[in-house]
Formats: C-alpha cells, structure tokens, sequence
C-alpha cells in the first residue's frame, strides 16, 4: 500500500511517496551497483547528458512541471526560471536519493565548493577529506530517510565521497563543458536558485511513467519533461497513450528528447502533434497547446 513520508527541513517541503520499508532494499540495490566491476542497470546520471541548453527557452515562466528526476538538472533549470511547483517521478528507485541529495548540496555548499564536490574529479581525489566534510555538511540538511541512504552507503565506502561518487553507481558522462552549460551553475544563477528552491513544492514517485500516468491525469501542467523515455519503451502505442494522458495547460509545453531517431518515428511524432528538433547530440520532440 502506498504511503507518504513527509518531511519539512527549514520550511521547505518534500514529500517522498514511497513506503519506508523499502529503503533497506533501495540500499542494497545501490550497495550492489556501486560494488560492480562495469556499470549495469539503473545507474544515476550525476549531470544531465542530453543537450538541454538547445531547448531551455521553453522553460521560462512555467509554474508547474511534471518531470522525469534523472539528474535533476532540467528541475533545477526549470526552478531558476521561475517553476514553483513539481510532481517528479522515476523508474529507478534511487533516483530520489541523489536528487534530494544534489538538492540539499546547492543549499549547503558554496557554488565554488559544489563544482569541487561534483565536478572537480582531481581535486576530490587529492583532498579527501574536503569530500568527507562536504557530506557532513550536506547531511544536515536531509530528511531522515535520504540521510539515513546515504550515510550507509558511505559506510561501506570507508567516508570515501570520491570512491562513491565515482563508483559503478554513476554513470561516467561527466564532461564539465556541457556540465558547466547548466544555468543554475552560473554564479549569480547558483546564488538565486539557493533562494527559490526554500520555496519550492517538490513530490516525488517511483514508478514507470506508463503506470503513473493516470495518477496524473486529473491536472493540467505548464512543463511536462519526459526526458528520453521513448528510447527505453518498445511500444509506440503504449508511449502515446501515456503522453494524450498528460494534460497541458493553454500555454504549456511537453519536451521529450531521443538520442536516436528513425525517419518513420520522426513522421509519427508530427502527426501526434510534436515538433521535432534534430541538433548533434540528438532530438528535441516538443508539444504545446499555444
């Protein structure tokens, strides 16, 4: 049965629908990624790897967002450009973990200090210690059960921020120019997104999107963020019927993107009503009710 694990840390509000019982399971599973000689399964993306700055105009002003978690960086994006409200969901049962912990770090850590923590691969291996109080730091600021995830986690690491994050856990997309692209990484930009996420609504799902779409089904979105869920679903069928279920409102968006795209799909995606953007790192696929 489904239950809700609400928290508030210094008047912000996450709620994390997920039964609690299940975090021991969660730990394991990400205990058994981390420990893997090659990556498999449902590794976590440190950084967003689609090209998000192609399209990031269509953020703007947007209110509400329903968006898949992965990284976290179109939801940070999307908050610095004004949404205030988002229902964010993802297959990967760990994916909540390290976007509540993403999230807690840019409220914690100074901009130059998340680039060392995140980004600065040689500088966390030189300075191990700096991780291990990066960490604490951060683990302040959690709820109970993302802290209690990762302070486990860090356990069987020896305290080792650095053998963790770059651990088969993670995927090893990690190439700072297209990382440090991300607006919200921006100095004045980190700064004001600091401020914006104390009052921003985030819940958050596990599940296949194709199962939650109906839970969603009763309101309307400004941004609708699908990021490339259609490379992972076999059925195109079963992908619109998902999408027609996602309501917009007049003047919202729906972004999905492709790394790979047939001519035939391209075709379809039109005649469902989507624009498709080809840049070199793939394909935009944008539906809007304007």
């Amino acid at each position: 049965m489904e239950s809700n694990i609400k928290t508030t840390i210094k008047n912000k509000e996450i709620i994390l629908y997920n039964d609690g019982e299940y975090i021991g399971k969660d730990i394991e599973a990400a205990i058994f990624l981390a420990k893997q000689s090659f990556r498999i399964g449902n590794v976590l993306y440190p950084f967003t790897n689609e090209d998000l700055m192609k399209y990031i105009d269509y953020f703007e002003n947007k209110p509400s967002m329903l968006s898949v978690i992965a990284s976290g960086d179109q939801i940070f994006n999307a908050v610095l450009k004004g949404t205030e409200e988002v229902e964010a969901f993802d297959v990967n049962p760990l994916a909540k973990y390290y976007f509540c912990f993403k999230k807690a770090a840019i409220e914690t850590l100074t901009r130059e200090e998340f680039i060392k923590m995140f980004i600065e691969k040689s500088y966390m291996y030189f300075n191990p210690d700096a991780g291990s109080k990066y960490f604490d730091r951060i683990l302040l600021n959690l709820d109970s059960t993302t802290e209690k995830f990762w302070y486990e986690l860090m356990k069987v690491f020896r305290f080792s921020w650095y053998d963790l994050f770059y651990s088969n856990m993670f995927s090893d997309f990690r190439y700072k120019y297209y990382i440090l692209a991300n607006p919200y990484l921006g100095k004045e930009e980190y700064q004001r997104l600091r401020g914006l996420l104390k009052d921003t609504h985030i819940a958050i799902k596990d599940g296949n999107i194709l199962d939650l779409a109906d839970s969603y089904s009763s309101r309307k979105f400004d941004l609708i963020y699908l990021s490339n869920i259609w490379d992972y679903i076999v059925s195109s069928q079963a992908y619109f019927e998902m999408q027609e279920k996602l309501k917009l409102t007049p003047n919202g968006y729906l972004i999905a993107y492709a790394f790979l795209m047939r001519q035939s799909h391209e075709k379809l995606f039109e005649e469902k009503g989507c624009k498709v953007k080809s840049f070199s790192r793939g394909y935009a696929l944008i539906k809007n009710n304007c």
